[in-house]
């Protein structure tokens, strides 16, 4: 299993940004009004874009890491 960190660079490599990042939140920024935002509090995250197949691999990576799912 890959770590949070690897999973993260991958965002990278797709042009996000990891703007704020602590033990409750994580917000990925692609520029101004491009963004994820996850908040492991209640599992829940928003987008303002719809997420392409290798973001919505990316985020079941780190959701299956957190044990979400």
């Amino acid at each position: 299993m890959r770590t949070e960190e690897q999973i993260l660079q991958d965002f990278e490599e797709l042009g996000y940004s990891v703007m704020f990042q602590n033990h409750i939140w994580l917000e990925l920024e692609r520029n101004d009004d491009e963004y994820i935002r996850i908040f492991k509090g209640d599992e829940t995250y928003t987008s303002s874009v719809v997420v392409s197949m290798q973001e919505h691999k990316l985020l079941t990576e780190l959701f299956n890491l957190w044990g979400w799912l």
